[in-house]
């Protein structure tokens, strides 16, 4: 679910201050929403543990700083952990500012050891507009059948006989003509009544207030008067199905880790040398944030809420600088400042602060407007240059930090995936839901999970599931998928805000020969070969397909040279070809001749791995 809030909050362009307020305090704020309190699952992405020896108090000490980095990472562009041991002498930050920053997230009712479970508290459980619809109607039934049951209810005058005749049928369940008889029943027995009506009878007569008698009554009439069974059998029955039906979607409703503060705050010590045990009790600090930065309001609230609308105030000189470098280093591949995780002094000066000046004004004039920035990042007229490389640039800026040349680097590890299967046409873009788990070699789990984990065996999904965009893949954090990490893809144990890029012979081979990039070849080579007239064409369209061109000459002799051998070689040798589609579990296009089929499918393949395929620009 806080996968799906993401997800929606870009798709809806929600405003960038409302969407830090949300994930960081989204439970803080006033009477919060379902979808508020889901936000705050930001900060339970971190890494837990139940490992045996742990101690409670370290890995709690552990889970703060996490979040601490985490936090100024992402919105300072800071690396305050560096505080949490000592000071440095140079450091605007004090570690006194660390702890105070630590006091913020140091009050959660989270549990040091999760137990393994899957859902440590606390978490909420998120209905599906569907499931949503389907509660919503359910509940609108039990609200009339609750309203004619009152209606019954009120025009029943009860006159009480004091005592007991013709008893129930053997095998019906026992109902009683006397209320004074069937309360005393249960009180004694303790059975024939929910618990709370068992302890409401046990109240001596005398005792108990109208209130009491007249809610035993309305249950004496509803669920065991012998004269009233005609009446209330039949919409107590009503209304069980429609309670079986409400919990039977609560139960199959998904789960989500969220925030939660205790009612009375942890008091927090600055740590000697960051040790978690122990604490220097003449220095306590209460939340705050670093003085070399704005002050807080005076009315700002001491908790996360009051950190999130400070980090969002519009003279703040960090929050909108360090964002905006994030879009530009996602379009351009490096930020205008590159270091874009440290804005501190061991980062890099930015290439241009007038321009990250300029459009971190733009960004807060805008009202934070996420898509509008986007759209004024793509449109530009940097963006929007060729890619060409010219021998005398490339001697004086061969990174293009002065931006000579339009943005040129090999796409990141979800969006190569994502491209194939859209070019192949087997992408499935059903949004939300549960993770899924593609392709991967057996046992890489295996070797770093527990016995008991519901993690230590990967099987692997069929049908649809396979066809995904990355964004569902499941994750294990301790064996990432390895298509992913093979291309510079972080291991999501701690936050990371830039990547890495290489250029291994290791990318290469998964490219040609990785079941989920085959497969992509060959449905490629199927919309080839319906759609196509000839193989001119057929390999026209499939490069356009591809690199949004068309083919040079020269080019195309390449491809019609590969076509033509591979077609001879798979004509000589079809069991190679009807092994060579075997591969993978997508469904295979009907009436194509399979030696055919093969042959276009390495071509495909070879398009797909084309430097302007897995490249940008």
């Amino acid at each position: 679910p806080y996968r799906d809030w993401v997800v929606r909050a870009f798709n809806n362009n929600m405003p960038f201050d409302q969407f830090t307020v949300e994930q960081l305090a989204g439970d803080l704020l006033p009477s919060p929403t379902v979808a508020q309190r889901v936000a705050t699952g930001f900060n339970r992405c971190n890494v837990t543990t139940s490992e045996g020896g742990a101690i409670k108090e370290e890995y709690r000490f552990k889970y703060g700083v996490d979040r601490v980095e985490t936090t100024a990472t992402v919105w300072l562009g800071l690396t305050m952990g560096c505080a949490v041991c000592h000071e440095h002498k140079f450091d605007p930050i004090p570690q006194k500012d660390f702890y105070r920053f630590l006091a913020y997230f140091n009050s959660l009712t989270e549990r040091a050891m999760d137990g393994n479970a899957l859902l440590p508290p606390p978490s909420v459980k998120v209905a599906t507009p569907v499931q949503q619809a389907d509660l919503d109607a359910h509940a609108a039934r039990l609200a009339m059948i609750e309203q004619r049951i009152d209606d019954a209810l009120s025009r029943i005058r009860y006159e009480d006989p004091g005592r007991e005749s013709n008893p129930t049928k053997p095998g019906a369940p026992r109902r009683f003509a006397s209320f004074s008889v069937w309360w005393r029943h249960v009180a004694k027995s303790g059975t024939g009544a929910p618990k709370p009506v068992v302890e409401l009878a046990r109240v001596p007569e005398k005792k108990r207030t109208k209130e009491q008698t007249a809610s035993l009554l309305r249950h004496f009439l509803t669920h065991a008067c012998r004269q009233t069974a005609d009446t209330f059998l039949p919409l107590l029955a009503q209304q069980q199905r429609e309670r079986d039906s409400i919990k039977a979607i609560k139960d199959k409703l998904a789960s989500t880790l969220v925030m939660q503060d205790l009612k009375k705050p942890r008091q927090t010590f600055v740590l000697n040398r960051g040790q978690y045990d122990l604490p220097d009790k003449t220095r306590p600090v209460t939340p705050g944030t670093p003085a070399a930065l704005p002050s807080l309001d005076a009315e700002a609230p001491a908790n996360r809420l009051g950190l999130a609308r400070w980090l969002m105030r519009p003279d703040h000189p960090l929050t909108a600088r360090v964002t905006v470098n994030r879009y530009w280093q996602q379009f351009f591949g490096v930020g205008l400042v590159k270091t874009s995780e440290d804005f501190g002094a061991q980062g890099e000066w930015p290439s241009h602060p007038r321009l990250l000046d300029w459009l971190a004004s733009e960004f807060i004039r805008s009202g934070w407007n996420v898509k509008a920035m986007h759209r004024l990042l793509v449109t530009s007229a940097s963006y929007r240059q060729d890619t060409r490389f010219r021998e005398k640039a490339v001697a004086k800026d061969p990174e293009n930090r002065f931006i000579w040349r339009g943005p040129r680097f090999r796409l990141d590890a979800e969006v190569l995936r994502d491209s194939a299967l859209a070019i192949s046409g087997l992408l499935v873009e059903q949004p939300g839901g549960k993770g899924v788990r593609p392709y991967q070699p057996d046992g890489l789990w295996k070797a770093v999970g527990y016995t008991g984990s519901n993690t230590v065996k990967f099987v692997q999904d069929h049908g649809s599931q396979l066809f995904r965009r990355s964004l569902y893949t499941f994750w294990k954090r301790t064996a990432a998928p390895p298509t992913m990490l093979t291309f510079d893809a972080p291991s999501r144990e701690s936050c990371s805000v830039r990547r890495a890029r290489t250029n291994t012979p290791l990318q290469a081979l998964l490219l040609l020969n990785d079941v989920q990039f085959f497969e992509c070849a060959r449905g490629l080579a199927e919309q080839l070969l319906r759609h196509g007239d000839d193989d001119r064409s057929r390999l026209v369209s499939g490069f356009r397909l591809v690199t949004s061109r068309h083919p040079t000459e020269t080019e195309m002799t390449i491809l019609q040279q590969a076509l033509e051998q591979h077609r001879k070689e798979y004509q000589a040798h079809p069991a190679d070809a009807a092994a060579m589609l075997a591969v993978g579990e997508a469904p295979r296009v009907g009436g194509l001749q399979p030696t055919e089929l093969a042959a276009w499918t390495i071509v495909a393949n070879l398009l797909l791995n084309l430097d302007e395929a897995i490249t940008k620009g």
